[in-house]
């Protein structure tokens, strides 16, 4: 650093010349002192003197190899022009710092004005070249200078020096452009001669780029900026005023102050009116070139050349308001849909939290409503008595008189009453809350009205009807067996009361839409289903028992051991097969019907689940599989009364096997390599010929036999040796493989299904244990469901 050492004599009263010490750097600072000096050497010695407290007073200089401009203030330097000395900083700063920029800046905007026009550059490619046409707009409009992004751009377009280092330059760049910038619009003599072409050319093109979305994305930009951080974010615990939620819903979700009903009324409303006339906030000048006073629709008027003033303002009004008010609603959905209901554990508990959702005085739900209630009235007019006297009115007037005799302002409010009602329809209509637009005839078709018989205090109703049955339940002597009892009727499909109740808080979740969907389950769905488990839990393990007890466990001991359950060489009877499979006598079909009625519904030959039914329990997948696969079992082969598949069988020719016999229950099937044809046969047979076998000849061999064995499943265990191929939906090749021959190949042609083949399915069956997923917890753990902007 150079500084620049000032001493002063006094001769006799009289002030003797100031002599500075010229520095021995060359460049610049010589040429700058050497100003200095000579205009000391000049006429103006008393003037300098008078001056001197002010221009010369020590200062310090930023010195490079081949730069070195003084820091000095401007505010200093511009009151001592008469010293000389404001203009050689001007000189060295238009060649060292001016220049260099600008250069670069026309070159950005050169490129930018040869991108094609079909090509839609990038967001950051777009922001980059209006940065470069607004820092040189500046440089030659020195009015319109916004010091700290001006100084930032001067940085990035700003060539280092060679032959500094990379420290060097960053400091000493940083210094040189902060002081222009911040002087730049005190001295408009500093402004550059600006390229019309350069400038005309890259703001259509930005213009066609950005266009009018750019324009309001400012806007809008700088709004909800202003209003930043002057209100508080709300939280669950803000919207409850007081009520205590504890233990009954939650969530750490927030709302941004700016989407409040607050900074609405207080700021945002007044700013984008603001926005929208354009009397004090200007419009985007950078792509209009119209003067700083133009409002936003001027500078569309000046791309487009074909809007009225006066409309586009009240259509940028509309755009603006459209824009923050769907914002609105979405950052309320985020915090409504991510509340999550917190299960009680057991009886007492679900009653405890039911008294307190149902509770008129502290019901947490009740002040969450109410709150969402009047946030969700933001942007509603005003309810004076000329208001409603002017809408009265309105309602008498034809509709096609009254809209003949209005225009676009009419129109642009007819727009902004009740903004949200739309939204937050569902949530108001709850509390019978229809929107002040019900009140005009030409709007109230778009009014969001609620499900009949759905509201609010209906659904608190219902509530405290479920807790009362539970307290019943409760309080009765044997607590457990009214529970079962209770739940045994839903399972067995007749109607009570809390799975009435239970419905109608499913619906009042319903009528929510998909847009509330997640707040919908977790506060009006989910506290009377996690109630109703309470009652469920106890009667599923109860049916659960039942089940183990009436079916399952003699069903293992029935066939423990026994083929085709397990590989043995014991068989199984078909008769007892018959007794569990059956469909209507056999003991499944019976404890479906008698048990399970109201979760559980036939189709076809399968039992499925009702999808109407209450799906607060969990059926436990491996038990519907096991009655699926038994149910249409049992109807086929049971289907004349006793067990019986009827089916085809036909030999193909193999190399060199000049016989194959198949025998299945004493009836054999012969085959010579003769015409191929197909015999049927009845399987299982009578019982007493269970037998089944395979014998081939080859040319040079006698008869061999493939497979033989005895019993009523013989014929399964030489099926199940084969290799089976489908060949549509009712034929199938068998195909047994010899050691020392050609392998022996069959067609197999069914009625129904796959005939004995579907007996397959049976080896290494067991019977499932239970019929519901009963956790130890008692609880079955139920997922809300996901809010609509993460569904896939």
């Amino acid at each position: 650093m150079i500084s620049i050492i000032i001493s002063a004599r006094r001769n006799s009263g009289t002030h003797n010349p100031i002599r500075p010490r010229v520095p021995t750097t060359g460049g610049i600072a010589t040429s700058l002192f050497r100003r200095v000096k000579r205009s000391w050497r000049s006429r103006r010695v008393r003037s300098m003197a008078n001056c001197r407290a002010s221009l010369l007073m020590p200062c310090k200089a930023v010195k490079t190899s081949n730069l070195c401009i003084s820091n000095r203030t401007f505010t200093e330097a511009a009151g001592t022009r008469a010293c000389g000395v404001s203009q050689p900083y001007r000189t060295a700063a238009d060649r060292n710092l001016q220049r260099p920029v600008v250069q670069t800046l026309q070159a950005t905007l050169t490129d930018l004005a040869q991108v094609r026009a079909d090509a839609l550059q990038s967001h950051d490619a777009q922001r980059h070249g209006y940065n470069a046409l607004k820092a040189y707009l500046m440089l030659a409009e020195p009015g319109r200078t916004d010091p700290a992004f001006l100084k930032d751009q001067v940085l990035a377009a700003w060539p280092a020096q060679p032959a500094m280092s990379t420290g060097e330059w960053f400091d000493t760049s940083l210094r040189l452009a902060s002081f222009y910038a911040d002087h730049l619009k005190a001295h408009p003599e500093w402004r550059i001669n600006a390229s019309d072409g350069i400038v005309t050319a890259s703001r259509n093109m930005l213009v066609n780029q950005i266009g009018l979305a750019n324009a309001d994305d400012t806007v809008y930009e700088n709004v909800l900026e202003d209003a930043k951080g002057k209100y508080a974010d709300a939280s669950l615990t803000t919207l409850l005023n007081g009520a205590d939620a504890r233990g009954l819903f939650a969530t750490a979700r927030t709302v941004p102050g700016i989407y409040t009903r607050a900074a609405w009324d207080g700021m945002i409303a007044d700013a984008i009116d603001k926005a929208a006339s354009g009397k004090r906030v200007s419009g985007d000048w950078v792509l209009s070139g119209g003067s700083p006073a133009q409002s936003v629709g001027n500078a569309v008027v000046t791309t487009a050349a074909a809007i009225d003033g006066t409309r586009a303002s009240d259509d940028l009004k509309a755009r603006l308001t459209a824009r923050y008010f769907a914002e609105y609603a979405a950052a309320w959905q985020g915090l409504l849909n991510s509340i999550q209901w917190q299960p009680a554990a057991n009886l007492n508990g679900a009653i405890d939290q039911l008294t307190r959702l149902a509770d008129a005085q502290t019901s947490p739900l009740i002040a969450l409503m109410k709150s969402v209630q009047y946030q969700a009235q933001a942007g509603r007019p005003s309810q004076a008595l000329t208001d409603t006297l002017v809408r009265k009115a309105q309602s008498l007037i034809p509709q096609g008189d009254f809209l003949r005799g209005v225009g676009s302002d009419d129109k642009a409010r007819e727009f902004a009453v009740n903004p949200l009602d739309k939204p937050f329809g569902p949530l108001l209509a709850l509390l019978g809350d229809s929107g002040t637009s019900a009140n005009n005839a030409g709007t109230a078709a778009n009014t969001p009205t609620a499900l009949n018989g759905v509201s609010l205090a209906r659904y608190l109703t219902v509530a405290t009807t479920m807790r009362l049955k539970l307290q019943q339940i409760a309080a009765s002597p044997d607590a457990q067996a009214m529970a079962r009892s209770l739940a045994q009727a839903v399972f067995q499909g007749k109607l009570s009361e809390l799975a009435q109740a239970r419905d109608d808080a499913a619906l009042t979740a319903a009528s929510l839409g998909t847009q509330w969907a997640g707040f919908g389950d977790a506060v009006f769905a989910r506290p009377l289903d996690t109630a109703w488990q309470t009652i469920l839990q106890p009667a599923a393990a109860s049916l659960n028992e039942a089940w183990r007890a009436s079916v399952a466990t003699p069903f293992r001991s029935t066939f423990n051991g026994r083929y085709p359950f397990f590989e043995s060489n014991a068989d199984a009877s078909f008769a007892e097969l018959g007794r569990y499979v059956r469909p209507d006598t056999g003991l499944i079909a019976r404890f479906v019907t008698t048990q399970l009625a109201g979760v559980l519904k036939p189709q076809g030959d399968q039992w499925v689940p009702d999808e109407l039914a209450p799906q607060a329990l969990q059926f436990d997948p491996a038990f519907l599989a096991a009655i699926r696969q038994l149910s249409t079992l049992g109807a086929q082969l049971y289907a004349q009364g006793d067990a019986g598949y009827r089916f085809e069988i036909m030999a193909l020719p193999s190399a060199n096997v000049t016989r194959t016999e198949l025998t299945v229950d004493g009836k054999p099937v012969v085959y010579f390599n003769q015409r191929e044809s197909w015999s049927a046969l009845v399987w299982p047979g009578n019982g007493l010929n269970g037998r089944a076998g395979l014998m081939w000849e080859m040319v040079n061999a006698g008869l061999r036999q493939a497979f033989d064995a005895t019993g009523d499943w013989a014929f399964l265990r030489l099926l199940a040796q084969a290799q089976i191929k489908p060949l549509d939906s009712s034929r199938y090749e068998l195909t047994w493989d010899q050691p020392d021959a050609a392998p022996l190949r069959y067609l197999l042609r069914t009625q129904v299904g796959a005939g004995p083949l579907d007996l397959l399915k049976l080896r290494g069956f067991t019977m499932p244990e239970r019929i519901f997923m009963v956790s130890k917890a008692g609880a079955v753990p139920v997922l809300p469901p996901l809010p609509p902007e993460m569904t896939p």
